[in-house]
């Protein structure tokens, strides 16, 4: 998330209460999983990946895949689904149960989980941590490398108001947003299962990578716009069925609008998509130059963006929030869309995120740094490619102007969001963040520090690094040290 003004809305945070319909009349028919579904063959994700990474989806088995069919309801009101997930333990341990996260629970959405199958036989489940967490309690303990087959019933009532949710969830200004909108299975790590409350300032979701195939169900005059690749559909009545598969990613994102128009331009295998509203050209414009610059600035860095689709779309954003990234697709405010300085800076920021938050994945909740202050910090460097030195002076300046909101405290960057209170997390993440990064950079050398960035990605591509992973490689890849810098700069 890129903000250009953190506003604290803890106070406005609701409690929501979920409603469980176990049993009830009128409830979907018993869930089973179709016998014939093949859940190792990944091949029908190809056409989301670059030729390159094809050969990557042979060691991804294990990984969970997620196959969601989805209604959206004429009036944007509600979304209901059903879901079927298959799961390998890949944990050392037993695990007695699975939890789903439920996260418009907390962004002012009432999502219901209705029924739940494992294996095809009925399971009991329970709402925790608020209503945004979902148990299931597995008939029987599943061991190290194995799997099962959960399978559920949803439904989503969105919000009225983007009050509690940054303008993310909900239908405004004529574009619906889905949000992480369906039930999704958290990190499992030496902590457990990450189902904590999660605070309104920061990114919500800690996903382990896995794949999605999506059939969506909406009305025909609208555009959808998702993560991954559209791979088929067609129309019926009034409808439009549409398939898409999305992965390896860190999650599955929609919209729909029957206002959007879009531009487009190509990058090696890579199509991207600008998509607009009515008044919104020039902007558009520059939205598909920037992102189209960035994805070669960053895959030159980096290594090649993996998709063969990247789509920029406007949203209504709101409480200081001015972008959000998603896997293969990102939302810039509309606000900013009349100010192309800024507009090319929060593409390029999002851009960079499809590296630092979906290629290589991190806790968003408790250890924002790894993906805001690097991401805020790599925006810089498509900044000297693309503009030269004055680029990076002017980026520079934003992190110091960031951080001097705190007076430019020496407040640790390795903290939890709900550790830094108001103002504090934008300006300790966004701006001293970037300025660890930079000190990092000039402590072990620049040009070593950018082959140690490039390996990071390559090692680390479609797995989970925490802060200490983080310094471990850099002390291996430099041969340096680095513990009193960290004790500096990032350690509570």
């Amino acid at each position: 998330m890129y903000q250009k003004l953190i506003s604290s809305v803890n106070s406005i945070l609701l409690t929501v209460i979920l409603v469980l319909l176990v049993g009830a009349g009128g409830c979907t028919p018993a869930l089973t999983t179709a016998p014939d579904v093949d859940w190792q063959d990944l091949s029908i994700y190809e056409p989301n990946l670059i030729q390159s990474e094809h050969a990557s989806m042979a060691t991804m088995s294990e990984l969970t895949v997620y196959h969601l069919d989805v209604s959206i309801a004429p009036g944007f009101g509600t979304v209901t689904g059903h879901e079927e997930a298959h799961y390998v333990n890949r944990e050392t341990v037993e695990l007695s149960s699975l939890y789903f996260r439920l996260f418009p629970n907390e962004s002012g959405g009432q999502e219901v989980v209705s029924v739940v199958f494992v294996d095809g036989k009925p399971a009991n489940f329970e709402t925790t941590s608020s209503s945004s967490a979902l148990k299931v309690t597995l008939p029987e303990a599943l061991k190290p490398d194995d799997e099962i087959t959960i399978s559920l019933d949803f439904s989503l009532t969105l919000p009225l108001t983007a009050e509690q949710n940054f303008g993310l969830l909900g239908y405004f200004n004529g574009v619906l947003a889905l949000d992480s909108f369906f039930p999704i299975i958290p990190v499992y790590d030496e902590s457990g299962w990450h189902i904590e409350s999660t605070d309104p300032d920061g990114d919500k979701t800690y996903n382990d990578a896995a794949f999605f195939l999506a059939t969506v169900t909406a009305p025909s005059n609208v555009t959808l716009v998702s993560s991954g690749v559209e791979i088929g559909g067609e129309r019926q009545g009034l409808n439009q069925i549409v398939r898409f598969a999305d992965g390896p990613a860190r999650d599955f994102y929609l919209v729909a609008s029957d206002q959007l128009s879009r531009k487009s331009s190509t990058i090696g295998e890579t199509t991207v998509n600008s998509y607009y509203l009515p008044g919104e050209q020039d902007g558009a414009d520059k939205a598909l130059s920037t992102a189209t610059d960035a994805l070669k600035a960053y895959g030159d860095r980096f290594g090649l963006y993996p998709y063969t689709e990247f789509d920029i779309v406007p949203l209504a954003l709101s409480g200081g929030g001015i972008g959000m990234e998603y896997p293969g697709i990102v939302c810039v405010g509309m606000s900013v869309y009349d100010n192309l300085a800024l507009l090319e800076e929060t593409v390029a920021h999002e851009t960079a995120h499809q590296w630092f938050y979906n290629l290589v994945g991190s806790d968003q909740v408790n250890q924002p740094w790894l993906d805001e202050s690097l991401t805020q910090y790599v925006t810089s460097l498509y900044y000297i490619d693309v503009h030269g030195q004055d680029g990076w002076n002017v980026t520079k300046s934003g992190w110091n102007s960031f951080w001097s909101r705190t007076l430019k405290a020496e407040i640790p960057i390795g903290m939890p969001v709900s550790s830094y209170p108001g103002y504090t997390y934008g300006s300790i993440i966004y701006g001293r963040g970037p300025l660890f990064v930079a000190a990092l950079s000039d402590c072990i050398g620049g040009l070593v520090f950018e082959d140690c960035l490039q390996a990071y990605c390559k090692n680390f591509e479609w797995q989970v690094v925490n802060t200490a992973s983080f310094q471990n490689w850099f002390q291996s890849c430099s041969g340096k040290d680095l513990g009193a810098l960290f004790r500096k700069w990032v350690l509570p």
